[in-house]
């Protein structure tokens, strides 16, 4: 018998968005699709550094640093990227600059103005660390409150959740490749998030910045970390991967529940 499969992509984010449904196609099902792609849409006008009116932007601009006025989602938004930033011991971070942040987070939030001020010109707010998790966290929401109990959300081949089980077994099978070294995960009702080298043109290239030194990291291995959050999973990869050996006890610390893997 063929297993009954509603499947879609987009290109969203700069990255493939795939969803897999074990069910049978139906209008219903492509509406909540499209309303899918059309959530990740709008969070990526509102927290893209790509995006010209949006908030971020808007923060980027702001280089006389002069406090800038956001919306309420924006400001709790960065208010909760502080929070990791401080419980991964500053290896997360959406700032970046052309030198290392010894200042800190790098911004300025101001609850009393609803505000955010750069803290110098140098500095800009690029969520690209945390976008992705953002997306998923919000489409599987979406596929909860639509009744959906089964389907596998694959962002980017980096940022996967697995929303209750395959069809045709207990989990959702999820392998991750670095080289050589080949794990299976398994998820159900959970999040992972693999960081590391990414693959351009045949040739591993470094992409995340250790905010600490504002240099690239050139580490040729694989963070996995599997969480119930894919948030969460996002920000601990990248942290993980962006810390020296000496730290990542340290940050393991703060995030009990969640699995972390080295390929």
């Amino acid at each position: 018998m063929t297993q009954k499969l509603f499947y879609r992509s987009k290109f969203l984010m700069y990255s493939r968005f795939e969803l897999f449904i074990p069910m049978e196609e139906s209008a219903e099902l492509e509406s909540l699709f499209q309303e899918i792609v059309d959530k990740t849409e709008q969070l990526e006008q509102l927290i893209s550094k790509f995006m010209p009116g949006s908030e971020t932007s808007r923060v980027n601009s702001g280089t006389d640093l002069k406090p800038v006025k956001v919306n309420s989602f924006f400001f709790s938004l960065i208010e909760q990227c502080l929070s990791y930033h401080n419980l991964t011991k500053g290896y997360f971070s959406i700032c970046t600059g052309k030198s290392p942040l010894i200042s800190g987070f790098g911004i300025t939030p101001d609850r009393k103005t609803q505000s955010i001020t750069l803290n110098n010109s140098g500095v800009i707010v690029d969520f690209g660390a945390v976008g992705k998790g953002m997306a998923v966290e919000q489409a599987m929401e979406l596929l909860k409150i639509n009744g959906i109990n089964h389907a596998l959300i694959n962002f980017g081949d980096s940022s996967v959740y697995g929303l209750g089980s395959h069809p045709n077994g207990d989990y959702w099978p999820v392998t991750i490749t670095n080289g050589s070294n080949t794990r299976q995960f398994r998820l159900k009702n959970s999040a992972l998030s693999s960081s590391g080298l990414h693959v351009s043109d045949d040739k591993l290239v470094p992409h995340i910045i250790n905010p600490e030194t504002g240099k690239l990291v050139n580490t040729n291995e694989k963070i996995v970390v599997i969480s119930h959050s894919p948030v969460i999973a996002e920000i601990l990869s990248t942290s993980i991967y962006a810390a020296p050996a000496s730290d990542r006890n340290n940050i393991k610390m703060n995030f009990p529940a969640e699995e972390i893997f080295i390929l």
